[in-house]
C-alpha cells in the first residue's frame, strides 16, 4: 500500500505539477511543507478520500484537496488545502465531503484551522451531487460560521483560482492572505460577459490589488506562495496559546517493546489467535496497562494506561481462545464512553452488530482509524456471499433454470470477491468511513496525535442514560 499511497500523493502527476511551478505557485503538499514547523510531521487525514471513483472523469486522487494535523509555531492546526492539480482543484462530492470531515474534527476538538485555497469551485459535470444536500458543498460555509461562532480561529489564504461558491469560504475567516495573480469572485470574466455584456479582466473583477485597495476584503497581500507561507507563521506565532486542557498528561514514556514486534503478534486470519495484550503494551507508555476486572469477562480487554503521557482508557477485543464464554463482559468502562471522547482503531474484522459497541462511526468517535488488516461491513466476504449466492441460486430455481454445480461455485466467488471489494479498508476510506489507513507499527504516533487534538476541547456532556429495559 505504501506505493499506492506515493501514487495518490503525486495528485495529478508530473505534467500537472510541471503546469502548476510554471504559473510560479507551489503544490498543496509543497505549501504545507513550507508552513509546518520545520523536521515535524504532517498526519494526514483523508489520503484515500475518492480512491477507485470517478474513474469515467479521470479520478480524483485524495478528492483533490490535502486535510490533515500539523503544527505552527508549536501549536497544533488542522490544514485544508486544494490539490490544483487534480482537475484544477475543482470540488468533486467526495471533495466537499472531505473538506466537511476536517472541518468536524475541528469543531469537537477545538483545532484552529487553515485553509489554503487554490480551487475552480464545483465540478459541473456532477454539480447536483455536489450542492445541495445537508453534507454537501454548502454545510462548509455552514462550518465556517460555526466555527467562528465558537471562537475558533480560522485563516485563509488564495493561492489561486478562489471562484462561485468557493469564495464565500474566505471572507468568513478571522484573516484572508491573497497571492498576486490570484482571482476572488463569485462570476469570471466569461459569465459577467455573458450576463451584463461587459468585458473585464479577471485581475479587474477580482485581483488581490483590487481586493486590497478597493473591496477591502484582503488582510495582506502578497507576492507569491512563499512570502504568504511566512505571513502566515507570522500570524500563528502572534495568536494566543489557546485553553490549557484539564485531561491527565505527564511527561510521555517510549514503550517498552519495539512497535515492530507487532507484525510478528498479529494475525489477518480471523481463525488465529494472538494476545492483545501483547499489542497494548507495544503502544502504551512504558508498556503499562493497568487492567479492570482482568478475571470477568476475558473476551474483552478493559483498563487503563497512557500513551505519550495522556491518561486513556482501552477498550479491546480479546483474540486470544478463552475457555469461558462472555456472559457478564463488564460494560461500566464502555458507558462512560458516552460521556467523554472515543478514538477507534479497527485492526482486524470489524461486523455488524460487533462493529457498534466498540465504538463504530455512528457512535461519534473523534477518528477513525484502520489498519491495513481492517475488514468492515456488515459480515464477512465468506458469509455474504454464501447468504447473496443462495438466495440468486433460489430465485434462478423459481423460474425454473437449472444450476449445475460449476454455475453454484462461479456464482460464489463472484458475490465473494464484490463484497471482499467492499470491505477492504481502502473501500471504506475512499468514503470517509475511516480517517485514516495506518501501518500498525505507528499506531502509537496515530493515536497520539488523535489524543493531543482532542485535549483542545475539555467539554464533557453530563452523563445521563437512557430508558433501561429489565
Amino acid at each position: 500500500m505504501k506505493n499506492e499511497e506515493e501514487q495518490i500523493r503525486q495528485g495529478g502527476g508530473a505534467k500537472a505539477i510541471e503546469a502548476q511551478h510554471k504559473k510560479n505557485r507551489l503544490t498543496a503538499r509543497e505549501r504545507i511543507a513550507k508552513l509546518i514547523d520545520p523536521k515535524t510531521p504532517f498526519f494526514e487525514v483523508g489520503l484515500y478520500a475518492a480512491h477507485e471513483m470517478y474513474e469515467e472523469w479521470g479520478g480524483a486522487p485524495s478528492a483533490g484537496t490535502v486535510t490533515g494535523l500539523a503544527r505552527i509555531c508549536g501549536r497544533l492546526f488542522m490544514l485544508i488545502a486544494n490539490d490544483a492539480t487534480v482537475k484544477a482543484g475543482a470540488f468533486f462530492p467526495m471533495t466537499a465531503k472531505k473538506v466537511i470531515r476536517a472541518q468536524n474534527i475541528a469543531i469537537e476538538n477545538r483545532i484552529p484551522t487553515i485553509y489554503l485555497v487554490d480551487s475552480a469551485g464545483v465540478f459541473l459535470p456532477l454539480q447536483e451531487d455536489v450542492f445541495p444536500d445537508t453534507d454537501d458543498f454548502g454545510r462548509v460555509f455552514r462550518n465556517n460560521a460555526v466555527m467562528s461562532a465558537q471562537g475558533i480561529p480560522q485563516i485563509t489564504a488564495i493561492m489561486g483560482m478562489c471562484v462561485a461558491g468557493g469564495a464565500y469560504l474566505p471572507v468568513m475567516c478571522d484573516h484572508i492572505l491573497m497571492t498576486e495573480g490570484s482571482g476572488l469572485f463569485l462570476a469570471g470574466p466569461a459569465l459577467v460577459q455573458a450576463a451584463i455584456g461587459q468585458k473585464y479582466s479577471a485581475e479587474e473583477l477580482g485581483g488581490a490589488k483590487m481586493h486590497a485597495q478597493i473591496s477591502g476584503t484582503v488582510d495582506f497581500r502578497e507576492p507569491d506562495d512563499e512570502t504568504c507561507l511566512k505571513r502566515i507563521r507570522s500570524l500563528v506565532d502572534k495568536m494566543g496559546a489557546g485553553d490549557r486542557s484539564p485531561f491527565s498528561h505527564e511527561k510521555a514514556r517510549e514503550p517498552l517493546y519495539s512497535a515492530s514486534e507487532i507484525y510478528n503478534i498479529f494475525s489477518s486470519d480471523p481463525a488465529k489467535q494472538y494476545d492483545m495484550r501483547e499489542i497494548i503494551a507495544r503502544i502504551v507508555d512504558a508498556g503499562e496497562f493497568e487492567e479492570y476486572r482482568a478475571e470477568y469477562g476475558e473476551t474483552l480487554l478493559c483498563g487503563y494506561a497512557r500513551i505519550g503521557g495522556w491518561a486513556v482508557g482501552i477498550v479491546a477485543n480479546q483474540k486470544k481462545h478463552i475457555q469461558t464464554h462472555a456472559r457478564g463482559t463488564d460494560q461500566k468502562m464502555i458507558e462512560f464512553g458516552g460521556v467523554i471522547y472515543k478514538i477507534t482503531v479497527i485492526c482486524g474484522g470489524s461486523f455488524g452488530p460487533g462493529h457498534y459497541p466498540m465504538c463504530g462511526k455512528a457512535y461519534d468517535p473523534r477518528f477513525v482509524f484502520a489498519w491495513p488488516t481492517a475488514r468492515y461491513a456488515v459480515m464477512s466476504g465468506d458469509a455474504a456471499a454464501g447468504t447473496l449466492a443462495e438466495i440468486k441460486l433460489k430465485q434462478l430455481e423459481r423460474e425454473g433454470k437449472k444450476v449445475d454445480e460449476k454455475v453454484r461455485k462461479e456464482m460464489y466467488e463472484a458475490v465473494k470477491a464484490t463484497y471482499e471489494h467492499q470491505t477492504d479498508p481502502r473501500y471504506a476510506a475512499a468514503r470517509l468511513w475511516v480517517d485514516a489507513i495506518i501501518d500498525p507499527a505507528h499506531t502509537r504516533e496515530a493515536l497520539v496525535w488523535a489524543l493531543e487534538a482532542a485535549a483542545l476541547n475539555p467539554e464533557i456532556r453530563e452523563f445521563k442514560t437512557g430508558v433501561l429495559q429489565t
